[in-house]
């Protein structure tokens, strides 16, 4: 049988990259996210580990099983991964609405160009799992199978795997892959197949952090209930395969003599030292959950009056139409006034389909000057044979949605005055005290849009998260500025500007980029 790591050494492994990730990992990662994360990977897991393997003697490729395999395992190791991250990020949604708060955002995970983009890629989806799996698959868990049982051979290393992450409030859907990896490393032998399973995982987590910079007019379908269905699918029958494709693995007769005691104060102290560590983490991210504020602006430093006019584009960043802005103050009411006249268009990118008809909109806003809570919204499209408009009022203490288009009944919904509006969200922002690497929950209502659930069309109130980031460059029509970055989690944007007073200079809506051309 070839040699591995013993179960004691393996534990003091997993500790000492633990807390090489938890002090110097944490400092890199706060300096540069991006290159950060790929030497937290390389250098703070990865060497420690092939250090630990050469000084004991272990040919990691002998004993990891760290060999080409054929391509059925290839597609079936996609599969899984793929699967396992479109039902894990529904569940993390769950979670964040279980447990009411929203993990703060590490600064600079989300790209603002093409080169942060692919470092962010190259992190996620080439050096993590690489170097994880060396550690996790191909050095811990070998090291228990060959000296403990099946079942603990397989849950060990699949808890340390997800502790190692100190995510409390991602704990769950972690634990659904790791106990995948830690599954299917039993069953393969194959280092090179959970490296392919972890990769294919993390594709998709990269994917929705990049894909704002690296594909702008890609409209993701996840994570949804939809994606999440697909996702239990391709677990099934990528488990299937797998097991027809690989004969159940046969327990060497040495393995059974060489197996140890494991409660023991030898071989638990390094798990338990990073228990408690992990306990210390855990607590820290329920106080910042706890410490998180709620979005609140300022309006009374904003101008008396301004006027800003926009050239409106599609998707693929064609030049369709333009918008004009004005905007009043005074002691009680803050006043937006746009309207936006726009030529017929159709787009596609990849499945994405925009689609318009000639036409034009007008909005209208009224806020509370104090502290731009809304006070009443009025805005209509009109185009050939079509007519939609909607209206919100203060009803009492809440506002009440009113909503009528051509070939549908009326619809009526309450929200709070805090309450963002599709459209309404990115001039409001203007009274925001942007601060870099902020996370704010937010209430976000769509007016009018396809429900899935009802089929139909109507108002929809989701709880999303706003993250701030920033300064960074951007050209629009107006010139280059230095820029806040404010995105929605459902993916639309606006920049503002560093210098005072505050101007939208772009903004990337549902159907619509808006790009500043005169402010005046």
């Amino acid at each position: 049988m070839n040699k591995t790591l013993s179960i004691i050494q393996a534990n003091r492994l997993y500790l000492a990259t633990m807390l090489l990730v938890v002090s110097l990992g944490f400092v890199l990662q706060s300096i540069s996210f991006s290159w950060g994360l790929l030497l937290t990977e390389v250098v703070l897991i990865l060497l420690p580990t092939l250090w630990m393997l050469r000084h004991n003697q272990v040919n990691l490729r002998e004993i990891a099983g760290w060999y080409k395999i054929r391509s059925s395992l290839v597609l079936v190791a996609v599969m899984l991964g793929a699967g396992a991250w479109m039902v894990t990020s529904l569940l993390e949604q769950l979670m964040m609405q279980i447990t009411g708060y929203i993990p703060l955002t590490p600064d600079g995970i989300l790209p603002s160009n093409y080169f942060q983009a692919g470092l962010v890629f190259l992190g996620l989806v080439v050096a993590a799992p690489l170097c994880e799996e060396i550690l996790f698959r191909g050095s811990i868990q070998s090291a228990y199978q060959q000296h403990s049982t099946t079942k603990i051979a397989i849950l060990v290393p699949s808890l340390l795997f997800a502790f190692y992450h100190f995510r409390l409030q991602g704990l769950p859907a972690l634990l659904i892959i790791s106990l995948l990896l830690g599954y299917t490393y039993w069953r393969t032998r194959s280092l090179t197949f959970t490296i392919i399973l972890h990769a294919a995982n993390n594709f998709l987590a990269a994917l929705v952090l990049t894909h704002t910079v690296l594909f702008p007019t890609l409209i993701l379908p996840f994570p949804s209930l939809q994606a999440s269905t697909f996702g239990i699918l391709l677990l099934v029958v990528g488990l299937v395969l797998l097991q027809r494709l690989i004969y159940r693995p046969e327990i060497p007769m040495e393995q059974a003599s060489q197996q140890v005691r494991l409660l023991s104060w030898k071989v638990l102290w390094p798990i338990l030292l990073a228990g408690v560590l992990f306990v210390v983490m855990a607590a820290q991210e329920i106080s910042q959950a706890k410490s998180q504020t709620a979005l609140q602006m300022d309006g009374t430093q904003l101008p008396v009056s301004a006027q800003w006019k926009y050239e409106l584009q599609h998707k693929g960043e064609e030049v369709v139409g333009s918008a004009l802005c004005q905007w009043h103050h005074s002691n009680q009411i803050a006043n937006l006034s746009c309207q936006w006249k726009y030529e017929g268009f159709e787009f596609r990118s990849g499945n994405s389909f925009y689609s318009s008809l000639p036409g034009t909109t007008t909005l209208n806003i009224e806020w509370q000057s104090e502290n731009l809570a809304l006070v009443s919204l009025y805005q209509t499209h009109q185009a050939e044979n079509y007519e939609s408009g909607w209206q919100i009022k203060q009803v009492n203490e809440m506002l009440q949605l009113n909503l009528q288009a051509t070939n549908l009944a009326q619809d009526s919904l309450s929200i709070s005055p805090t309450t963002l509006v599709q459209e309404e969200w990115a001039w409001r922002l203007l009274g925001l005290d942007f601060e870099a690497s902020r996370t704010y929950p937010i209430d976000y209502l769509i007016p009018l849009t396809w429900r899935q659930e009802t089929e139909d069309n109507g108002p929809v109130l989701k709880q999303e998260k706003l993250t701030i980031t920033g300064p960074e460059s951007i050209i629009v029509p107006a010139g280059e500025f230095q820029a806040w970055k404010a995105t929605l989690s459902i993916g639309q944007t606006a920049w503002y500007s560093v210098e005072q007073p505050t101007i939208l200079l772009r903004f990337n809506g549902n159907m619509f980029n808006f790009l500043l051309v005169e402010a005046e």
